[in-house]
C-alpha cells in the first residue's frame, strides 16, 4: 500500500480490499476516490464524468477483470487508477517499469500499474473509499498539459500497444481521449500540433505490425 501522509480512507479500507488477495491471480485492488482539498473538505463525485467517459458505468459496482480486459476496457487509454493510495498491489508483480516511472513527472504511476497487469487480475470495489488530497499548487496542476504530459502519455501508449493484444475499440478511444486533451491544452502549446508531442502515425504503424505477429 503506497498512501501519501496527507491522504485518507475510509476505516474498513483494507478489510475490504485484502481479501481479493486470496486470489493468487489478483496483482491490483483498488477503491471508489473521492477528493479533498487542503483543508480536508470533501466534494463527493469529482470523477464521475471522467470515469463515465472511460466505460460508462461500471465504476458504479464491484468487479474483477482479468489485466488484458481492463486494459482493453479503458486502462490502456485512460488512467482511471488516479491516486496511488487508493490502491493495494502485489508485491511480486513489480517489474522494469519502477525504474523508468521515475523518469516521469505524471504518468509514471499508470505504467507501473499496467505492468502489474500484464499477468494478472484486478479487483474494484465501491465499499471502500479513499479521499485524495488534491492541492491547487500540486505537480498535477503544473505537468498536466505540459510538453512531457503528452509525451509521457505516448509512452504509455507505445507500451500498451507492444505488450497486450489490444482491439480496434482500445485504440480508437486512446487517440480520441489524447485528441481530446490537445484541444484542452493547446493554448499552452502555440504554433505547436499534438503530433510535434504524441506521434499517432507512429503508433498505427506499431498497432498494425504487432497485430500481423499476433
Amino acid at each position: 500500500w503506497i498512501a501519501e501522509g496527507d491522504d485518507s480512507c475510509s476505516n474498513d479500507f483494507l478489510t475490504t480490499l485484502v481479501p481479493y488477495f486470496d486470489d493468487q491471480f489478483v496483482n491490483i485492488a483498488y477503491a471508489k476516490t473521492e477528493i479533498m482539498n487542503e483543508n480536508s473538505e470533501i466534494t463527493l463525485g469529482v470523477f464521475d464524468e471522467y470515469f463515465n467517459s472511460a466505460s460508462p458505468g461500471k465504476f458504479n459496482k464491484n468487479y474483477i477483470k482479468t489485466g488484458n480486459e481492463e486494459i482493453n476496457e479503458q486502462l490502456g487509454a485512460m488512467n482511471t487508477l488516479i491516486n496511488a493510495s487508493g490502491l493495494l498491489i502485489r508485491k511480486s508483480s513489480f517489474g522494469n517499469t519502477l525504474i523508468d516511472a521515475q523518469k516521469h513527472k505524471m504518468c509514471g504511476d499508470w505504467l507501473i500499474y499496467i505492468e502489474c497487469l500484464k499477468n494478472g487480475k484486478i479487483a474494484y470495489d465501491i465499499n471502500a473509499t479513499n479521499y485524495f488530497r488534491r492541492h491547487s499548487a500540486s505537480q498535477v496542476a503544473k505537468t498536466e498539459g505540459s510538453e512531457s504530459y503528452f509525451k509521457e502519455i505516448e509512452e504509455i501508449s507505445k507500451y500498451t500497444f507492444s505488450n497486450f493484444k489490444i482491439g480496434d475499440e482500445l485504440k480508437n478511444k486512446t487517440f480520441e481521449f489524447v485528441t481530446k486533451e490537445w484541444d484542452r491544452f493547446q493554448h499552452k502549446h502555440p504554433n505547436k500540433k499534438l503530433n510535434d508531442f504524441y506521434d499517432i502515425k507512429m503508433l498505427e504503424e506499431l498497432y498494425k505490425n504487432k497485430n500481423k505477429i499476433l
